[in-house]
């Protein structure tokens, strides 16, 4: 007879990464960085992106760092008039990371600490320096909507309480998580939000000319405002000569303390090993 209904489970087949031989291979993944070349590339998009439009290097080790954190994206898109830019940033949160398009060629920007300094900001070099810092109550838990996938993929929802917190669950908020199924995975990247929120409070802003910066998103970036910290003095070098550095501004220093000084090096050299290089 006619079969009304069925379900299945599928598996899409597209590009992804194979660190052992170091190709790109086409075979069934859940790594965001193989969905955001799909997204890119893929028959969805009306005006598919040329190899020579992505940045290869840089989705390798966003593949890699998704596999080493064993994060995964597991998502049907049912949206209607998504722009390219939203699907991209949807796969690509999976992955702890954001999509950005630096001179013609798609990239993302990893949320990882970084060891590199790219730039100092302060008064000297930039202005409207601004801080600004989000006072609100931490919800007792989140309440996580996801498909499970070690449960044929229904409907679930995981309590994700907040660390350190130990008292009747009273105040919840729900948190989504696109392309989210398995339920060790939504549990840690929950908790995660939770450090995010306690650890980043503080929003700093300020305005740079054109030429004057050198670090770009997601870089490393050091940030002095006297409004923080009034021990904190920028000033250009005037000369130096052996242990002394002569500086255009007055430095007041106590006896018995030690104090640091950073210098921002803008060498002739452009290239990028040594465009904005921090000593």
């Amino acid at each position: 007879g006619q079969i009304d209904a069925f379900n299945v489970l599928a598996s899409r087949i597209c590009p992804d990464w194979d660190y052992t031989t170091q190709t790109w291979t086409g075979r069934a993944t859940s790594n965001p960085a193989s969905y955001f070349v799909l997204a890119l590339q893929g028959a969805a998009n009306a005006k598919p992106v040329a190899d020579d439009g992505i940045d290869w290097e840089n989705l390798q080790d966003f593949h890699d760092f998704c596999r080493l954190k064993d994060l995964k994206f597991d998502y049907v898109f049912e949206e209607d008039n998504m722009t390219v830019l939203e699907v991209l940033t949807i796969i690509a949160a999976a992955g702890r990371a954001t999509p950005q398009r630096i001179d013609g060629k798609w990239s993302v920007v990893i949320d990882r600490p970084r060891t590199d300094i790219q730039d100092h900001i302060n008064s000297r070099n930039a202005e409207g320096l601004t801080t600004t810092r989000s006072y609100f109550e931490l919800p007792h838990a989140f309440r996580v909507p996801f498909k499970d996938a070690t449960n044929d993929y229904r409907d679930d929802e995981r309590l994700v309480v907040c660390p350190g917190y130990e008292g009747p669950i009273t105040l919840t908020e729900v948190l989504d998580m696109p392309g989210k199924t398995d339920p060790a995975e939504v549990a840690r990247e929950a908790t995660r939000r939770f450090y995010e929120l306690k650890y980043r409070p503080d929003l700093h802003q300020a305005s740079q000319d054109h030429g004057v910066g050198t670090a770009t998103r997601g870089d490393l970036a050091m940030f002095s405002n006297e409004i923080l910290s009034e021990v904190q003095v920028s000033g250009r070098v005037r000369r130096v000569e052996g242990n002394l550095v002569q500086l255009d501004e007055m430095v007041t220093m106590e006896a018995g303390q030690s104090y640091a000084l950073r210098f921002l090096k803008i060498t002739e050299d452009t290239s990028e090993e040594n465009a904005g290089a921090a000593i």
